[in-house]
């Protein structure tokens, strides 16, 4: 019970004067604090409420024995809230809820509540019907001060007090008439269900009463009931809304099971199907190599590409009426195979059918066997590590890398970047070395021009117009095929032929050529030379070891770590001087071959310049005046000069 007024004791008084008790013996709780405003603006009235628990001790409010505070404080507000009778009218009003489970020992006495009296108040359509249910043994009385609490609450009228007093006086338990049944005056509350359209939720509404009955957990579940409702009832719920009198709220009190839609099926691609930020590559020291962006994805012959996951099914759902809810079942894919792919019978899987570049498009999964780069080779492209052959429209700036299995094509120039390939090399404009270029191909190499770089081919190196102070080795030949054109500075390097217009330069460049023998047997040699003085070192440094560990073993006995050292180091030696027999064997092989060759020519078709080194087999010539027109090649040892006549 709440009162309002403009100050606590209004209120006070108000409460005193409606339960007809001392203002004193209230037991109250201010909801809220009144406040003056500001000029009479923002202005609050106070709000207390009256507590159902507490029990006024002045013997005039009840005249049988009163119920102490302690024992009502027990009571809890949500009992307060009536039970109505089936259909609102038919069964007594108690405080006591039928489904609650009840406490019957007071927490602070120990004292056995469920001995206490208690009453119950009807209204029925014959009138308003008091009883009292008198206590047990060592039970407290019913006081008339929760009587009229009761009262008050239910807005009962034309209560006649006088027979409340006489039925608590009695408290024989027989129900006493109290007041008339106005029908403008008494409604029962009542429980309104809304059951939604798909049949997943119930909402209940509960309306106050007025002067009647409230609504019951009971009548409320034979209203789910006759709606058909049997699954995902909320019975907690729907007790805790009746006990607290949420009134005029939509509560949901019944939820069904939806239900879950199957998954679609999806493709499971085996590659990187999109980048769209580029990821610069982390060093194992932390820095980042921005050239290494990992954006191509090489894919080998019978490689799995792709793969289907299939949909699901879903799973069934259950309306609060019982009935199942099918569940959308998920989509569908299909695996497109495109070019040079193959699907399996299945079609689950998607395999390479040639080794190449992988890439997703409309027309769905496809292998390249050639990737082309559409620009330059640049920080937006990095570096490039292709299993088939590459084209590049435009130019390799400094510092990049670009790999490939077959042939590399590049349109524009080729700046101090690392080019190899396991076929051949064409740039179809020129090398700008800086003296850090290197272009490598198993086949041929082609360009227009070469400057300050090294090149390397296990074919020809042809050039259209100079080359300039290069490192070149051919295991075929090096051509210079265009128009009056200049190889100057440098070594060169062939296996057969080196054939340029003009060869060195009028300040006597120092140029070196070398034909006649595979440059690869030379490479080979020079590091075996390199690796048989390494291991000739290491047998050095062992042999001082085991010398040192022997006199120590002819002394004393060596621990055992010494000893296992001594072991080690012994098998050491033996391995490398069976390597260093394996090399000497190699290099006497590599040697009897070059003493061998005979063949090789360098062609000056236009001049040769004092300055250029010619060796051809075995044998070495320094030019020392211009010779025009002429082919040096290898005669009964010696460098020969012959004129050329074509």
């Amino acid at each position: 019970m709440r009162i309002e007024g403009k100050s606590k004791e209004e209120c006070l008084n108000r409460a005193a004067s409606e339960l007809g008790v001392d203002r004193n013996k209230i037991d109250f709780t201010v909801v809220q604090e009144g406040t003056h405003g500001f000029m009479g603006f923002s202005a609050k009235n106070w709000i207390i409420e009256i507590n159902t628990a507490s029990s006024p001790e002045d013997p005039s409010v009840n005249s049988a024995n009163a119920v102490s505070k302690d024992q009502v404080s027990q009571q809890s507000p949500s009992a307060d809230l009536i039970q109505a009778a089936h259909g609102g009218t038919g069964k007594a009003v108690s405080e006591k809820q039928p489904d609650d489970t009840e406490v019957t020992t007071d927490t602070k006495t120990g004292r056995d509540k469920s001995l206490d009296g208690n009453f119950t108040i009807d209204v029925k359509k014959d009138g308003v019907f008091f009883a009292i249910t008198p206590p047990k043994a060592g039970g407290r009385e019913v006081d008339l001060f929760r009587v009229k609490l009761e009262i008050d609450k239910r807005h009962l009228v034309h209560v006649n007090y006088a027979i409340v007093e006489m039925a608590l006086l009695e408290a024989s338990g027989r129900a006493v008439k109290i007041a008339d049944y106005d029908p403008e005056v008494y409604h029962d509350g009542r429980a309104d269900l809304r059951l939604t359209n798909d049949k997943m939720q119930v909402f209940m509404t509960l309306v106050p009463p007025h002067c009647g009955s409230c609504v019951t957990y009971e009548k409320v579940t034979r209203q789910l009931e006759l709606k058909g409702v049997v699954l995902g009832i909320n019975h907690d719920l729907i007790r805790a809304a009746i006990e607290k009198d949420i009134f005029d709220r939509e509560v949901l009190i019944a939820e069904g099971i939806p239900p879950i839609d199957g998954e679609n099926g999806f493709i499971d691609y085996k590659f990187q199907v999109k980048q769209t930020k580029l990821k610069p590559h982390e060093m194992e020291d932390g820095s980042v190599d921005f050239r290494e962006l990992d954006l191509i994805t090489n894919v080998t012959k019978g490689e799995l590409l792709a793969e289907k996951v299939s949909p699901t099914k879903g799973k069934e759902g259950i309306r609060v009426t019982g009935e199942a809810v099918p569940p959308k079942p998920g989509r569908d894919v299909i695996i497109k195979a495109g070019l040079n792919t193959k699907l399996s019978e299945d079609g689950m899987r998607l395999y390479s059918l040639i080794d190449g570049q992988v890439t997703l498009g409309n027309n769905g999964v496809r292998v390249n066997p050639i990737l082309e780069i559409g620009g330059d080779v640049d920080f937006t492209v990095g570096n490039i590590d292709f299993i088939g052959s590459v084209f590049i429209h435009g130019k390799v700036i400094d510092g990049f890398t670009i790999k490939a299995r077959d042939d590399i094509i590049i349109a524009g120039n080729v700046e101090a970047a690392v080019i190899r390939a396991g076929g051949s090399v064409k740039i179809k404009s020129g090398v700008v070395g800086k003296e850090r270029a290197v272009i490598e191909a198993d086949g041929d190499i082609y360009a227009k021009f070469c400057e300050m770089a090294t090149l390397r081919a296990g074919g020809n190196i042809i050039i259209g117009k100079a080359i300039l102070h290069s490192y070149c080795v051919a295991g075929g030949s090096v051509l210079l095929d265009g128009t009056k054109t200049t190889l100057v500075g440098g070594v060169i390097k062939a296996g057969h032929v080196v054939d340029a217009h003009i060869i060195g330069s009028p300040l006597a460049t120092k140029t070196v050529i070398e034909v006649g023998v595979d440059p690869a047997l030379t490479e080979r040699l020079k590091e075996i030379n390199e690796n048989r003085k390494n291991y000739t070192e290491n047998m050095e440094t062992l042999d001082k070891a085991i010398s040192m560990l022997l006199k120590q073993k002819s002394f004393d006995t060596l621990t055992p770590r010494k000893d296992d050292l001594l072991q080690k180091s012994i098998e050491t030696r033996s391995q490398l001087n069976e390597e260093i027999k394996r090399l000497e064997f190699e290099e006497d092989e590599i040697t009897n071959k070059i003493m061998e060759s005979k063949g090789g020519e360098v062609k000056g078709r236009i001049l040769i310049y004092p300055g250029v080194k010619v060796t051809i087999a075995t044998a070495i010539r320094y030019i020392k005046e211009e010779l025009k027109a002429s082919a040096l090649v290898f005669e009964n040892g010696e460098v020969k000069v012959s004129m050329i006549h074509d």
